[in-house]
């Protein structure tokens, strides 16, 4: 598990899954808890390539999903004043 803060224009903007070699080749889900809202005009989002989908950050608003490769995601950047905060972690199988 670890807490990020994400300030303006920061974030992790490639395409990416959660699975890779060595200590990730066992990741099964990944969560992410949103600790703090951002108005729409922040942006911010949590977008998932696939699915067509972007998740606003919401206070206390948990997202979680597989680790392969069929869930890519990346985080959008945020604008403006504003910082997205998040904690994020993994589930692991044997």
């Amino acid at each position: 598990m670890k807490m990020q803060k994400t300030s303006t224009g920061g974030g992790y903007h490639v395409w990416h899954g959660e699975q890779g070699n060595g200590e990730q080749a066992n990741r099964g889900l990944v969560y992410m808890l949103y600790l703090n809202t951002l108005p729409p005009e922040a942006n911010g989002e949590t977008e998932f390539l696939y699915q067509q989908r972007r998740v606003n950050p919401v206070e206390n608003t948990m997202v979680v999903w597989p680790a392969a490769f069929t869930h890519a995601h990346r985080g959008n950047p945020v604008y403006g004043d504003n910082h997205k905060y998040i904690v994020t972690g993994w589930f692991y199988y044997e």
